[in-house]
């Protein structure tokens, strides 16, 4: 097991989960600049677009101005919050018949959280299957193996292991390479076309550590 390689994933995870939670506010972008997080960014990418998209990313917080943060929360709202065709953040939209919020995934997702003590911040008003907190409960789940691998504390590896590759097999592997694209090749998508293609890499990432050989 690469206690290293998994440490990697979750920091890079919990990272990109708040870019789609919220929308960046001018404080968060300015301390991503200072803390040089994509310069030193965690996670090695495994292919040439996604090494493009850091990069545009780490030139563009260098520049990161008074209208690129207006143009930013711009396509935040134009990608996500619509009001015209919007692109649901939702699992169950993407994976359900009905394609209904609060729907069953989001109960699966829900029972996940709670075995690691922990709840949507809003659960009575956004579903427990955002695209956001499912990225963050596997970045959180992944940083517990890195720690109890390099603890050799292999009884909670196993734990920490199975419940990581159960969440990416039951959920995220469903519709997170899906909804990324679309982001991706959305008209309105810049920052978040670059955000998008780092997020499949690492979750594509995450999937291959968590084989059931690699445990």
């Amino acid at each position: 097991m690469n206690a290293a390689n998994i440490g990697a994933c979750a920091l890079t995870l919990n990272f990109l989960a708040r870019l789609f939670i919220e929308p960046p506010d001018a404080r968060f972008i300015e301390l991503v600049r200072e803390n040089k997080v994509f310069e030193e960014w965690p996670l090695e990418p495994s292919n040439e677009d996604s090494a493009e998209a850091l990069l545009f990313l780490k030139e563009g917080v260098a520049t990161h101005d008074e209208a690129a943060q207006t143009a930013l929360l711009a396509e935040y709202a134009a990608l996500f919050i619509g009001p015209d065709n919007a692109i649901p953040l939702w699992e169950s939209v993407w994976t359900t018949k009905d394609r209904l919020l609060f729907d069953g995934p989001m109960f699966d997702v829900r029972d996940a959280y709670a075995e690691y003590g922990l709840a949507s911040p809003n659960p009575d008003h956004e579903p427990d299957d955002h695209f956001g907190l499912e990225v963050s409960f596997l970045g959180g789940v992944m940083g517990c193996l890195a720690e109890a691998a390099e603890q050799d504390d292999t009884e909670a590896a196993a734990k920490h292991f199975a419940m990581a590759g159960r969440f990416v097999n039951a959920h995220l592997s469903r519709w997170a390479t899906r909804f990324l694209e679309v982001v991706a090749n959305h008209e309105n998508a810049s920052f978040y076309k670059a955000v998008s293609i780092l997020c499949a890499d690492t979750l594509a990432q995450a999937a291959d550590l968590l084989q059931p050989g690699q445990a």
